[in-house]
């Protein structure tokens, strides 16, 4: 790890502790300063971590910058920015699945990562999925395949020898994800949020500092 890489991880877990607090507060101005802020620092993690010197590096990049994007888009409380946000996330989750795909995993060994996330996301959607508005049903489950899809392609690489960061990040990045989806759909708690958004934000900063693990 370069001192840009950790002085940026650092922050991004400060910010995150701030973003909590604006929570709790319900501070949309906290809420402002603090989420871009922790999202704009992994982005910074990916540059210290060598996103710009390969392939895979400018996917990661790629997909660090829509998870960015879908951050800001998730502040305010109405539901097109929230489905822009989300499709912000679901093509994040493509330039990632691109990248692990790149590092060539074996064919069985994504359908069993897809099957490990399935078996994950399958149960809490039961429980989830009758609170999702009519017109959100079919994004939704759009959203959950792709992100399936990426963690397959995580534990593939993995499994062809890549760092065991990439499946830890991403399927961190499902179980948060599940916490958006309980706080959106089933109802606001601040729960929710305590333990989604460092989870989040932790599965993001480690799939950011992978390029520098990475060759191709």
């Amino acid at each position: 790890m370069t001192p840009i890489a950790i002085a940026f991880s650092v922050a991004c877990a400060a910010f995150v502790i701030g973003l909590l607090v604006a929570e709790k507060r319900h501070d949309d101005r906290l809420r402002w300063i603090f989420k871009p802020a922790a999202s704009l620092s992994f982005v910074v993690v990916g540059l210290g971590s060598g996103v710009l010197d390969s392939k895979y590096g400018f996917l990661i990049l790629a997909g660090l910058i829509l998870c960015l994007g879908g951050d800001v888009l998730l502040i305010p409380k109405k539901e097109t920015t929230f489905l822009a946000g989300l499709g912000s996330f679901l093509l994040g989750h493509v330039a990632f699945a691109v990248a692990f795909a790149g590092l060539q995993p074996e064919p069985v060994q994504v359908a069993i990562g897809v099957g490990i996330a399935l078996a994950i996301a399958i149960p809490a959607m039961k429980f989830i999925y009758p609170h999702v508005p009519g017109d959100m049903k079919v994004p939704v489950i759009a959203y959950v395949l792709v992100i399936c899809a990426m963690v397959g392609t995580a534990w593939g690489a993995w499994q062809a020898g890549a760092t065991w960061l990439i499946p830890l990040g991403a399927f961190a990045f499902l179980l948060s994800d599940l916490s958006v989806a309980l706080d959106r759909f089933v109802g606001e708690k601040f729960v929710n949020r305590l333990w989604g958004m460092p989870l989040y934000f932790g599965s993001v900063v480690l799939i950011a500092l992978t390029p520098a693990l990475i060759s191709v």
